[in-house]
Order: structure tokens, then sequence, then C-alpha cells
């Protein structure tokens, strides 16, 4: 008498070391009959490359056979004649159609282009360290963003100390900044930089009352101060916004005109 085996509908595999679990949600009854090489999937007659043998008292299956009957289409099996190992790739976790995979796959392909293009696109633009037009170089020169408003009230000349016979000169930076939406943020006006002629000026002295953090919905003036290295050329300032999140900290860069910001006038250092 020819024996008769029906396959689950939810199967274990497992190969070397790995382990995998892959679950049917629609019912599949096979039925594959020991010497015939024609097996029943649904009721559906199904031509077999080999037929099911009893070997040793156990009972052999092709086991392609089951795989495409059983898992997805992006699964797929592999023999090694040397090591005599069978091995199935692409195991879903969970029932999932193949095409529906692929579209996912080929979408994070996407998303990872423009993620890269966009941070391509920002390194570009904080390059471009100039995000004011050409004529805003007179102050007073407003920057904003997220609710906080940066302003360069003025440029002003002073005349400091007398070295070797000699007085020195500054420039003072006169700003002020208005918080209006965070609910804190400082202006660490000690990283304040000044770009001219290819050289990058540190700050000398600045106001300390841009030492506390300056609280929603209130402002803060004062000062920075500068070596003067020409007062006829348009030269570059860097400052730096800390919001109450320090790590989305943001700088900008604002152009002066020093031959038309600078008063006629000069006035004698703060001391």
């Amino acid at each position: 008498m020819k024996k008769l085996w029906a396959i689950s509908l939810s199967i274990v595999l497992v190969f070397g070391m790995a382990t995998a679990l892959w679950a049917v949600n629609e019912s599949i009854n096979i039925v594959l009959t020991v010497g015939s090489d024609t097996a029943l999937v649904n009721g559906e007659k199904i031509k077999l490359d080999v037929a099911p043998a009893i070997i040793s008292g156990r009972a052999m299956v092709p086991l392609r056979f089951v795989q495409e009957q059983l898992m997805p289409d992006c699964s797929s099996l592999e023999w090694n004649g040397k090591t005599k190992e069978v091995t199935i790739n692409n195991i879903p976790l969970a029932q999932l159609d193949c095409n529906y995979v692929s579209s996912l796959q080929e979408e994070n392909e996407n998303l990872i282009e423009e993620n890269k293009r966009l941070n391509e696109k920002i390194d570009e633009l904080e390059r471009e360290n100039d995000p004011l037009p050409e004529e805003d170089t007179l102050p007073p020169i407003e920057y904003s963003k997220n609710g906080i408003i940066f302003t360069l009230k003025s440029v002003t000349k002073e005349r400091g100390p007398i070295v070797d016979g000699d007085h020195t000169y500054h420039l003072r930076l006169n700003v002020k900044i208005r918080n209006l939406t965070e609910s804190s943020c400082r202006f660490p006006a000690d990283r304040t930089k000044m770009f001219f002629d290819g050289t990058i000026y540190n700050q000398v002295g600045y106001d300390k009352t841009f030492i506390n953090s300056i609280p929603g919905g209130a402002e803060r003036s004062g000062w920075i101060r500068f070596p003067l290295k020409t007062s006829k050329k348009t030269v570059k300032f860097e400052f730096v916004i800390w919001p109450s999140d320090a790590i989305n900290h943001f700088d900008f860069f604002l152009k002066v005109n020093l031959d038309e910001a600078i008063p006629n006038s000069t006035r004698p250092s703060p001391r």
C-alpha cells in the first residue's frame, strides 16, 4: 500500500546554526505519495522532478518543490555538491509579497540618495557663508532664525591705549539679540570672529552681559571689540547663537562695509 504525507502549513527549517520560522497565512495542503512523481497542492496535480522515497526507514521528499510551494518567490535554494549541503536563502520572518519587499528596498535606496543630495546641498549653502544680499553691508543689519533675532546695530572706531608712542584702535560692534520663541538662548560673544584679507581675527573683548542666558521674550544689548586692521574695506564677521538645545546651535556671517559704516568721529575705548 502506498503511504501519504501531508506537509503542515507552518514549518521550521534548520540549516547549520541558523533557524528560520515562516508561517503561511493561507491554507496550503500538499500531498506527496511515495514512489509517485505527481503531487497534489490544494487538489491540483503538479509534476515532480523526483518522486518521494523511503530510505533507511526515513521519508525523503524533494526539498526544492517544498521550498517553491511554501515560500515566496524571493527565496532560493542552493546545492553544494562538495559538502552535500542544501541552503535556502532569503527566508522571510513573515509572509510578505516579494514585489512589496523589492519596492521597499528600492524606496530605501532612493531615500539614501536623496538624503545624500540634501546633505551636499546643506554643505554647499554653509560654505557660501553669506546669507545676506550684497547691499546689506551697512548697519543696522538684521538676521533671524528660529524666533531669535540678531541685530548688528552699529560699528564704531575706538581709540585704545598708547603703544610705542602711538594710539591703538579697535572696531566696536554694537549688537542686540531678541529671543522671541526659545525658552532660553545664549550668545557666546567670545566665539565671534572677523575675516579680512584671508586672515581670521578673534575678538579682543566683549560685554560681560552676554555671559548669561537670554530668557524667552527678553533681549540683550552689548558690544564686541576687534583689532582695527582696516577702515576702508568690507570685512566679514561670524556669529554663533545657542538655542536652549545647544546641539542645534547655528552660526551665520554678516558683511560690513567699514568705509560707510564707521562714523567720522572716534570714541575712546571704555576702561
